[in-house]
């Protein structure tokens, strides 16, 4: 009856809460906004939103992005799809009604009390503490976030990708949890963009950077101290004297035990590359590490060539269907001097709008044998798990012939999908054919 009572007046607080401050001051226009829009929209980046990701940059600036990228570990399942330990239903292609549902159901960022909903609060845990003499079940992690309402921005975005439900259950994880304080450091409207429909496995990189199914205690964190994240990411911890995470974040309520793990309260937004690197910016530094298996040097040289590395680093959000540089060299070398030729920039620039697709086309709601139109006009077809004669994939395969290498590589403008086949559309088939007939 105590645990009932409680639940009641956290939710009555949480009602007070999140109509009040800094929650209702950023979410109530985006939220009440997010509706589908339209092609020209999707694909516009203002100038305010290029400075944005600047500041972003040197926001995180003690970890350069160079070391970012090396630390950051994409995991893939057997279809070359990144996954990861939550799903996130929210997408263009996703059901829309469904998607409204979930976040309209978010004022500010949430209704209070939704975490507890399905929630016993007479289960069974697996620690307690006592209070007068008297055993109390501890919280999940998940209840411990309601019962503070501080941590009321991240709740919400922990609600849209779906982690409230797996953060109630049994486990032994490890949360740093930003305050509302920490984002409002970030620059305005980062945390809308990332809300919004279409963005979905990014936001989820963003919440997932700061899990980890470890079990990590403040006191104990020592200088050099490197923790996995649930994303693929690394931590890294600093001490002089007090600690730091990746160099700028502290520590500001510590050791919060819960039933299913324990919870670190921080003062920043921890930042993956795929919240601070643009497309261009990612391909360029991904081309100087030489541990990663691909570069996109020749990539980035054509799209200079057609004036389009302004495009790919600032239209927001896109889909680039990226060669590698051993693709392009596949090419006859004639066709590749004749695309470069001043003359026939027009026939460059379609073939690599070939290449970009408006939106973030994430590789699990890609449909196969789908159709999907690029911005160039023409379309391509999009298979996974093919059998088509003797041709066999597990990975996802454009037009049946360049494979995607590397899927879902996110950038803070879109996503990246690696592919071992320069595409050269229909129209230029024939110019293509004809260098080919000529060696």
């Amino acid at each position: 009856m105590m645990i009932c009572n409680r639940v009641v007046f956290v939710s009555l607080l949480l009602g007070q809460q999140y109509f009040n401050g800094y929650a209702k001051q950023i979410y109530r226009n985006g939220l009440q906004k997010r509706k589908r829009r339209s092609l020209e929209d999707r694909i516009v980046v203002t100038n305010n939103q290029k400075m944005d990701i600047e500041h972003l940059r040197q926001f995180n600036a003690p970890i350069s992005p160079k070391e970012q990228i090396l630390r950051h570990r994409h995991k893939h399942d057997e279809n070359g799809s990144r996954t990861s330990d939550s799903s996130y239903s929210a997408s263009e292609d996703a059901d829309d009604d469904a998607y409204k549902q979930k976040t309209e159901s978010l004022p500010n960022p949430i209704r209070p009390g939704y975490a507890l909903r399905g929630i016993d609060p007479d289960a069974e845990t697996s620690e307690a503490v006592m209070a007068g003499g008297i055993k109390i079940p501890y919280l999940s992690l998940t209840e411990s976030m309601v019962d503070d309402p501080n941590l009321s921005t991240f709740l919400g975005a922990m609600t849209v990708v779906d982690l409230v439900t797996p953060l109630s259950n049994p486990g032994n994880y490890t949360l740093f949890a930003p305050t509302n304080e920490a984002f409002e450091k970030l620059p305005g409207g980062t945390m809308e963009k990332y809300m919004g429909n279409g963005w979905g496995m990014h936001l989820e990189d963003i919440v997932m950077s700061h899990l980890t199914n470890d079990h990590v205690e403040a006191k104990d964190l020592m200088d050099g101290t490197e923790i996995n994240t649930l994303n693929g990411d690394t931590m890294l911890i600093t001490k002089d004297p007090d600690a730091k995470i990746n160099g700028y974040i502290s520590i500001t309520g510590s050791d919060i035990k819960a039933s299913n793990g324990i919870m670190e309260e921080i003062d920043g937004v921890i930042l993956p590359p795929s919240a601070l690197l643009d497309i261009a910016t990612y391909a360029e530094i991904v081309s100087d590490i030489d541990v990663i298996p691909y570069s996109f040097k020749s990539l980035l040289s054509l799209l200079q060539l057609a004036d389009l590395s302004e495009y790919i680093s600032s239209t927001s959000p896109i889909t680039l269907l990226a060669p590698h540089d051993s693709a392009i060299e596949k090419l006859e070398p004639a066709f590749v001097d004749y695309l470069a030729d001043p003359l026939n920039k027009d026939m460059l620039v379609k073939v690599l709008q070939y290449h970009i697709i408006a939106g973030n086309k994430y590789s699990k709601y890609i449909v196969s044998g789908k159709n999907v139109e690029t911005i160039n006009g023409d379309s391509v077809r999009v298979f996974k798990n093919i059998k088509f004669g003797q041709y066999k994939s597990s990975k996802m395969v454009i037009n049946l012939k360049a494979t995607v290498v590397d899927s879902d590589v996110l950038a803070s403008n879109g996503v990246i999908h690696v592919i071992d086949v320069f595409l050269v559309p229909d129209d230029v088939k024939d110019a293509y054919n004809l260098f080919k007939s000529n060696m």
